[in-house]
């Protein structure tokens, strides 16, 4: 997501329709409906200011002489202006450079598609200054005379108006800038689907529920991302969680009636192991009868960077040097967004009776959050929802196609949600806090599935990575993992991570 490898911004009359402009010539300046619209100066209009006849003919003439033909610079004495560069028709109209959009596309590529969004979102919050106001005429009513009273109201009505108005120029800024660029608009909402929902799943887990405060579920933070519900915070007043919640009943096995049905026995297992003296695993599973299965665990301050997590997680081709049973591993393909977009293959042969291997293809994605209440990087993974376009077609994902089977007889793993947490923490974040949720489909009876056998399997998968990635660690400049780091590309979101952590270690050590 947010390496810009598309054409050119596209041109034309479509981005504000003529109705729209129309409208909002009845109040507002120009300048208000971009900077009011595209959030550059938050916030409703306190008042409607005194129209100006010549911004009516100057929205016109731009339109039309941009509308109609395509060429021309509407801002033709923007070299007279000290401050071209914010100027506002340029930020509707200018196709080559949209300092916004180029923004939110920097800011993608850096993993911070939340914060992307809330820019091209518009940061609504709206008021209505007309209730306020009826509210203190109300309580003044007995002082006050029928001309204050009338007053009162031409006020109240020219500030709701106004509020109005700036919604309407909000949703031409959002749908202008979707015309510009409609390909990134729609993989923003993408990522943000994916995001939303991993997130709803992450706020049941047990070492997030009780860590947050109140105080910040009024943030500030918009939880309405372009349309689509993102929880800003693992307390969030507005969660409803959706599908089989770990620790909670699966919707699949809950009778119609309490009532009338016994509660069915739910098939639960708990696994707690330590890593070495100090660091320990929590892991709560739960099979349901549709034969999906959720692992919930968590493993605090572990003495490994953030940085160095991502990193061993992000080389998908290297994962067989720190897990165990990985026969292949690899990207399939990479998404021009961001190098953390990906469609990615692992196939593991472990030790289970009867199975001769399974195959998981998954769409990744990588969240920075460190900025919001979650205070953390988010991985999340799905399973692609491959679909023909036509009949005879083969499924394709975001137009690519499904691959073929690494090899014939593996169990395809459906992988419903997976979202992983990590937090850095310590005085300089040089520990980190995991917190990981994850539910899917093994496609293999649960009678292969021996409780001792599931605790045996996640205890030597636990340690096993964790003893290969301290070693890693140990060594990590002279690792490939390490050269990968230091050479980097300028399309990867490495060399921002390390600074971003960072910030936030020491944005952390301010407020505590």
């Amino acid at each position: 997501m947010g390496q810009c490898s598309l054409s050119s911004c596209q041109r034309g009359g479509e981005f504000v329709p003529d109705k729209v402009v129309s409208d909002y010539a009845q109040g507002p300046t120009a300048s208000q409906f971009v900077e009011e619209g595209l959030g550059i100066a938050p916030g409703p209009f306190a008042e409607v200011p005194a129209k100006n006849p010549s911004d009516d003919a100057d929205i016109q003439k731009n339109l039309e002489k941009f509308g109609k033909t395509g060429e021309g610079n509407p801002n033709e004495n923007e070299s007279d202006n000290p401050n071209a560069e914010d100027d506002v028709e340029g930020h509707l109209f200018e196709s080559d450079h949209d300092p916004l959009l180029e923004k939110a596309r920097r800011l993608v590529r850096e993993l911070r598609t939340y914060e992307a969004a809330d820019i091209l979102n518009g940061q609504d919050q709206d008021q209505d200054f007309g209730e306020k106001t009826d509210e203190n005429a109300d309580e003044d009513e007995p002082k006050r005379s029928s001309e204050d009273r009338a007053a009162t109201t031409e006020t109240a009505t020219t500030a709701a108006t106004a509020t109005n108005t700036a919604k309407t120029a909000k949703n031409a800024a959002k749908t202008a800038i979707a015309s510009r660029d409609p390909a990134f608009f729609e993989a923003v909402q993408l990522q943000l689907g994916a995001l939303g929902t991993a997130l709803e799943r992450l706020s049941q887990h047990p070492g997030l529920a009780d860590d947050d405060e109140p105080a910040l579920n009024n943030s500030g933070v918009s939880e309405q991302l372009l349309g689509v519900f993102v929880p800003s915070s693992p307390s969030s007043p507005t969660l409803k969680v959706s599908g089989n919640s770990v620790g909670e009943t699966s919707p699949k096995s809950s009778p119609k009636s309490v009532s009338s049905k016994k509660l069915p026995s739910r098939d639960t297992l708990e696994v707690s192991f330590d890593l070495d003296e100090g660091h320990r695993v929590n892991a709560f599973l739960e099979f349901f009868p549709d034969g999906t299965a959720s692992i919930e665990w968590s493993a605090l301050e572990l003495p490994v960077p953030l940085t160095y997590i991502q990193c061993l997680i992000q080389e998908v081709d290297l994962l067989d040097t720190i897990v165990p049973f990985i026969v292949n591993s690899g990207c399939l393909h990479e998404f021009p967004w961001n190098s953390a977009d990906r469609i990615l293959r692992v196939v593991s042969k472990p030790p289970i009776p009867f199975v001769p291997g399974m195959e998981a293809v998954a769409q990744r994605f990588a969240f920075d959050l460190l900025d919001t209440p979650w205070k953390g990087l988010c991985l999340v993974e799905c399973s692609p929802d491959w679909k023909a376009e036509k009949p005879g077609q083969p499924p394709t994902w975001r137009s690519v196609k499904k691959p073929a089977p690494y090899q014939s007889g593996l169990k395809d793993v459906d992988v419903k949600t997976v979202v992983a947490l990590g937090r850095p923490c310590g005085p300089t974040g040089q520990w980190t806090s995991v917190y990981f949720n994850g539910c899917g489909n093994l496609k293999v009876p649960r009678s292969l599935l021996p409780n001792w056998l599931i605790r045996q399997l996640v205890t030597l998968i636990g340690r096993f990575v964790y003893q290969r990635a301290l070693e890693i660690v140990n060594k990590f400049d002279t690792t490939e993992y390490g050269k990968r780091l230091a050479n980097a590309g300028p399309n990867s979101f490495y060399p921002t991570l390390k600074s971003r952590i960072k910030e936030h270690v020491e944005a952390q050590a301010r407020e505590n």
